[in-house]
């Protein structure tokens, strides 16, 4: 087998490492203009399970979480029942 064929991933050419973007487009002048999301990027399924699991309106229920310290899930969980709580109300 040839170094060739064993070797999937090709340079790419410095031009091909930048992608400009229009500062019009964002539809924004500063990011301070822009309301903090308050949720954990590329955590979708998570969000999804808490939110199915926070639903449920049983005894005996409860919701584990696991993660490396300091991840804010006490946080993420916390904000998350606040605002379920305050829909309830």
């Amino acid at each position: 087998m040839t170094s060739s064929a064993t070797n999937k991933h090709q340079p790419l050419a410095p031009e091909a490492l930048y992608h400009a973007c229009d500062p019009q487009q964002l539809g924004f002048t500063s990011t301070a203009e822009l309301t903090p999301a308050n949720l954990p990027l590329g955590q979708e399924r998570a969000l999804e399970a808490i939110s199915f699991g926070v639903e449920i309106n049983q005894h005996g229920f409860n919701l584990f979480v696991t993660g490396e310290p300091g991840l804010g899930k006490r946080h993420l969980l916390k904000d998350i029942l606040e605002v379920r709580a305050g829909a309830a109300a």
